[in-house]
């Protein structure tokens, strides 16, 4: 069962000693990816017996993972899904790996984290024990070199885990490129790194961005992404998986690309949205700012109390009544009469997008969405880009041709030359550039 190993001669292991415990001295004994890895909905522990898990590079840890009395978990590589749970009478140690944000410390559970670079809400933490409050944040760089975020919040719990010093590796502050698959290397990025994941490169899940860049230009970045401290992610191109969790301090910049339902825009976080397609759920949690001026933004926005959704473009229709002839071009608009009524408008790069708008403490729509009685929703007037007038003249015609190979030589972008609404400038726009000039 789960490939464990009996030892012969079981002994009473010493659960909640510093560090990783003589294997010798359980009743159990697993080892991943040695032995087989650990599926979602698994429970080690709270049986009478002893059982020590040990998690190294390659071994994989499902979902809603729960170690209970008696277990000892050493996790010093691989990977851990969504909600692990240590409770009362279970060992964690985590020296490496990529571990889920959502990791429950309950009260009775010997908790160690092994590391440095310990922050608490975007600030130096030194002390040898910490607990968080709803809303706080807690991030760090494992002795492997792996960075975490563990946040917590209503419905999850992190008290009382152990700190401990360890080496870190040498901060490498040299750009990154991954344009291969390497499911084995480090779960995030450090304060002041730079990493650029092109067409080819795969990241795994639970990849943690601290004070750092994340530019996501092509490839396969995996689920449960999270960012924070001055983070800035760039999503251009590539796939993105779910559970996506802007933090205090983190700015989103989504201008292409396809990025799995259930983001999480948290409090402090700024995302701004231009481009790209984002899956069922958008999240917009008090505190934070959302920006939509372009893009596929699924109907189920989930506008939380004290949140502030701004939207660019023309047509902004409330209940089949205009508004545009009552805004100013380029002056934000606030619309404070909403009632339950019903809302389109066309994004400023032409995207038609449509939201019922409630009021009350959770007015929920028929697809999911919602917005609540305090929620802040302006809307600004912006002229619409017209698609293939490269030289900016307000038309599309043959004058535009050199505009348009200019802009592809020198690298830069311009949002009237991507024609495939990519979020970048490339060969790739030619085909499109050609059947817009051809159609004028």
């Amino acid at each position: 069962m789960l490939g464990s190993i009996l030892v012969a001669a079981p002994i009473s292991a010493q659960v909640f000693d510093s560090g990783p415990s003589d294997p010798a001295l359980f009743d159990n004994v697993i080892n991943v990816p040695t032995d087989l890895d650990i599926g979602s909905f698994e429970v080690i522990g709270g049986d009478g017996l002893t059982t020590q898990l040990n998690v190294s590079d390659g071994g994989v840890v499902g979902s809603f993972f729960d170690a209970r009395s008696g277990a000892e978990i050493n996790i010093s590589g691989g990977s851990v899904g969504d909600r692990f749970v240590a409770n009362s009478g279970s060992e964690v140690n985590i020296s490496g790996g990529a571990i889920g944000p959502n990791f429950i410390v309950l009260p009775g559970s010997d908790v160690e984290l092994i590391g440095g670079e310990f922050q608490l809400n975007g600030v130096a933490f030194s002390g040898a024990t910490v607990s968080l409050n709803d809303g706080d944040i807690l991030t760090g760089t494992l002795t492997d070199g792996s960075t975490f975020i563990f946040f917590d919040r209503i419905a999850f719990s992190f008290t009382d885990g152990n700190l401990t010093s360890g080496a870190l590796p040498t901060l490498d502050l040299q750009p990154m490129v991954v344009s291969t698959a390497n499911p084995n290397r480090p779960s995030g990025l450090r304060s002041g790194q730079t990493l650029t994941l092109q067409d080819g490169g795969e990241l795994g899940a639970n990849f943690a961005v601290i004070g750092a860049t994340l530019n996501v230009e092509g490839g396969s970045l995996g689920s449960n992404v999270g960012a924070t401290n001055d983070s800035v992610v760039n999503i251009s191109g590539g796939s993105v998986g779910r559970f996506f969790s802007a933090y205090t301090g983190s700015e989103i910049n989504i201008s292409g690309g396809l990025v799995g339902g259930a983001f999480g825009a948290q409090t402090g976080s700024v995302v701004n949205i231009s481009g790209g397609t984002i899956g069922f759920a958008l999240d917009a949690f008090p505190g934070s700012v959302v920006n939509i001026s372009g893009g596929t933004v699924p109907n189920s926005l989930r506008a939380h109390s004290g949140s502030v959704i701004n939207l660019l473009g023309s047509d902004f229709f409330v209940d089949g009544v205009s508004l545009d002839d009552s805004l100013t071009t380029g002056e934000a608009f606030t619309i404070v009469d909403r009632g339950n009524a019903e809302f389109s408008a066309l994004l400023a790069d032409g995207t038609p997008i449509s939201f019922d708008l409630g009021l009350g403490n959770l007015a929920i729509a028929p697809n999911g969405g919602f917005f609540t009685a305090d929620t802040t929703l302006t809307v600004t007037l912006v002229a619409p880009v017209l698609l293939g007038d490269c030289n900016l003249d307000g038309e599309v015609d043959f004058s535009d041709i050199a505009a348009f190979i200019e802009v592809l030589r020198s690298g830069t972008f311009l949002e009237q030359a991507d024609c495939n609404l990519d979020g970048e400038v490339t060969f790739s726009d030619i085909p499109s550039f050609i059947a817009i000039l051809s159609s004028n």
